[in-house]
This record gives C-alpha cells, structure tokens and sequence, in this order.
C-alpha cells in the first residue's frame, strides 16, 4: 500500500509505541499520529484527514464508544478498529452496531493487527471512490435555493470550477461557505482527487509548519516518523482552508511562497517537490480590512481571492428560508431515525420573519431542537419555545432605516402570500395586486446591502 495515516488512540504509552513498531515494520511509509484520549482524538480528526483509527474502548476522559458516535456524528467514511481487552468483548460488538468497521482483542497479535488494518484502509478507499461517484458522497449536504441571488450565485461557481483559479468565499458565519466548496470541487476536473477540509483557526501556530507541509523522521523531538501534510496530501484535488484569516501572520510568507512556486519542502527536509492542488479558501472576516490593519499579507490576499464568491446571508434571500428549512428537517430525521415532521404554516410564517443571524447554521440547530423536543409530527409555534428559550418569540421585529424596514416587510409579505395560496398569481389577486408588482417586489435587491 502507499503513504496511508494512521491515528491510535489508546491512554496506554507502553502499546502506543508498540502499535507504531509493528506497523513501522511493515508498513515504513504509512504516518502515525497519536492521541492519549478521545477528546484529543477528536481535535486531530478536525483539522487532518486519517485511513483509519485505532480506538482503545477504555479511556479515562472520554471513552471509545463515546468517541466513536462522535466521530460518526460528522465521518461516515474513515474506518475505525476498536481494541478491548478480554472483559470487554460485549462493548466491542456494540461498537460495531454503532458504526466500527472491526475489533481486535487486547494483547493484540500483529498479524492480525496488520490483516485488519489492510481490510479497514480498503474499504474507506472503496467507500470514498463510491461516494465521489455519487457527487461529493459522505451524506453531505446540498446547495438549495431558488431565490436570484442563489441562481446567480451557482452560475458563477459552475464557470469558475472548470477554471483551476484561487477562489475565495466570504459570507458571514453559518451561511454555508463549505457547502459551496464541495460544489465547486464536484463540478471540476478535481472531483475524485482528494478534498482535504482544514480549519485554520484549529491549528496552532507553533504547529502550522508540520500540520501544513509535513515533517521528516527526526525533524524536532517528537517526530518519530516521517510524515505527510496536508498540502501533499491534496496533491492533484482540492485544499479547502476554512477561516483562513485566522492563519498566525508569521506562518502566512509560508503559505505564499507555495503558492507561487508549486512547491512544498518538509520541516527537516533539504529537497522541495513538486505539488499540484486547488486552494478554496473561505472566512467570514474583512480580510481587505485586516490586510489594512497589518493583519493579513496583501500579495497573499490577492493570490487566494483570484475569484472571489460572495455568498448572501438568509436574511438577502429570504424565499429560500422555507425550502432550506423543509430540506434539513427532512435529512434530519433521517439521520436520526425520526418519523418524518412537517412545519407548520405559522412556524414558517415566523421563520421568514426572524432575522437569522446565524444564517444556515442557526437554522439547522433550531430545526434540531424542534425535531428531538416536539410531540407531534406537525410543529406549530407552541413548539417554537423550545426551540428559541433565549428569544421572545412574539416580537421580532428589527428597527432600522424606515425604506429598508418597508422594503423587507413588502418581501416577507409577499413571500407569506405565496406560501399560502401555493402561487404568484393567487397571491396576487389575495394582495389585490399584479403579477408584474409582485415580481417586482420579490427581485427587488435589500437596499440595505
């Protein structure tokens, strides 16, 4: 097998260095991360991608069937082989239910430790290649909307995804910025390279040239073994670096002279090589203001935003806050297991008028709520109590600028309208109104923006 990365999470030094011999010795290229407990665990699955995990059942802060729900709550793909010691076999097999791929008794046997690892890291690949041939796989989610600013918005990332140019994604927080990511990386010649996710402001500074460009075997103390970073390893597919303005300015001439060069050199290496990747960088600050501030490097700035996407807030295409709200109880139910629920027409009504500032991500934690805490299959607004406990749900109402107040309320007006009768003409003729005003009225573009 070629370079595959391995992370073993296990309290026990003693058999963490002994996994890392034995997989050594017969694997020499794959790379081992370690992890003394889930909660480590789960930090190094957030900002690096694995083949496989190997996952001790018994742990003291958080123990491996704690952790592997987590891991599953967000990773259907990477596989995981749980360990446990002869009296937890019964645990073993729950885990299995629960999503591991296999289990291997304590103490181990390396044959067998070595056989199943093989096993697991071929069916990760054999689920990615499938998935990727589904889209982008990994259950995740779609881009939905209708609204102008939707439909213009995939558009431009359609022709800009058959080009290999930077691109930027701004937009405030929870809007979506990943999603439209995977949109781009599924519509190029990239799709069914490797998509490598990064969460800069997870990584820390002191940490950004080994997590980033990868370290040789006796590069600082602690490094054991050689390993792979994260721009190799999206060799010939996608970097996607979310929250890239929260990359430490002395790491970021790095970053820049890679990109210039198309060369990456390992921390402890004297040879550089040759890399071929896509940078999809997304943040929700000004970055043009930090570069102002002397926060951010300008040359940097203008190579990664080559093709800058603005991606709108809920609250700039409000006719999409019910198709995205129907689309994510529907995924979340299933997820879950849940019979099906519906919003009702006044828990719509009320979404369209609450400001979202949140945006996506807001949407889907209160939907979450609604679905795990509501009684009935059909959520009404007693329900809405639960899901907002902080927020007085009988006024939301915003004050502002009186001609963006009247123009938003005109919107959501109308919006109801046509949630009620089913179409732009009823709501039309219910609004004692013309088709063309009504339209017009809905293509009007937020004065406030």
């Amino acid at each position: 097998m070629d370079n595959k990365r391995v992370l073993i999470v296990d309290d026990d030094n003693r058999l963490r260095k002994s996994l890392i011999d034995d997989i050594i010795y017969e694997e020499p290229s794959w790379e081992i991360a370690e992890a003394t407990d889930g909660l480590e665990a789960l930090q190094k699955l957030e900002v690096a991608a694995f083949d496989v995990v190997i996952l001790d059942l018994e742990m003291n802060r958080m123990d491996g069937l704690t952790t592997l729900n987590k891991i599953r709550e967000t990773d259907k793909i990477t596989p995981v082989i749980i360990l446990s010691g002869t009296g937890s076999i019964d645990k073993a097999v729950r885990c299995i239910k629960e999503g591991a791929e296999d289990y291997v008794e304590k103490p181990y046997n390396p044959d067998r430790m070595m056989i199943t690892l093989r096993n697991a890291i071929r069916l990760g690949k054999a689920r990615k290649e499938q998935l990727v041939n589904q889209g982008l796989g990994y259950d995740r989610p779609k881009v939905i909307g209708d609204s102008p600013a939707i439909k213009s918005l995939l558009e431009d990332a359609r022709k800009i995804a058959a080009t290999n140019f930077a691109v930027m994604l701004q937009g405030e927080t929870g809007c979506g910025k990943e999603v439209f990511a995977e949109y781009i990386y599924t519509h190029s010649k990239r799709c069914g390279k490797n998509f490598i996710r990064v969460n800069c402001a997870a990584i820390p500074a002191e940490l950004f040239d080994s997590e980033f460009f990868g370290h040789r075997k006796g590069a600082f103390s602690g490094a054991r073994n050689n390993r792979t970073g994260l721009i190799k390893s999206a060799d010939k597919g996608v970097l996607f670096l979310d929250e890239i303005g929260e990359i430490p300015l002395s790491c970021q001439a790095k970053l820049l002279r890679t990109l210039r060069s198309g060369e990456i050199r390992a921390v402890g290496s004297d040879a550089s090589e040759k890399i071929d990747f896509r940078l999809i960088s997304a943040t929700n600050i000004d970055l043009q203001k930090a570069v102002k501030e002397r926060q951010f490097r300008d040359d940097l700035y203008s190579r990664i935003s080559e093709m800058p996407l603005y991606i709108p807030s809920l609250r700039e295409r409000p006719e999409d806050i019910v198709p995205l709200a129907e689309y994510y109880i529907k995924r979340i139910c299933t997820r879950e297991g849940i019979p099906e629920k519906e919003l009702s027409p006044d828990v719509k009504s009320y979404f369209l008028d609450y400001p979202w500032h949140r945006n996506v991500a807001e949407l889907i934690a209160v939907l979450k709520r609604l679905v795990a805490l509501s009684d009935s299959d059909l959520i009404d607004t007693n329900d809405l109590s639960k899901a907002f406990p902080e927020k007085d749900i009988s006024d939301q109402e915003e004050f502002g600028d009186i001609d963006r107040m009247v123009s938003r309320y005109k919107r959501k007006l109308v919006l109801k309208a046509v949630e009620r009768t089913g179409s732009r003409t009823k709501a039309a003729e219910l609004l004692n109104t013309t088709r063309q005003k009504l339209w017009r009225i809905l293509e009007e573009k937020d004065i406030s923006q």
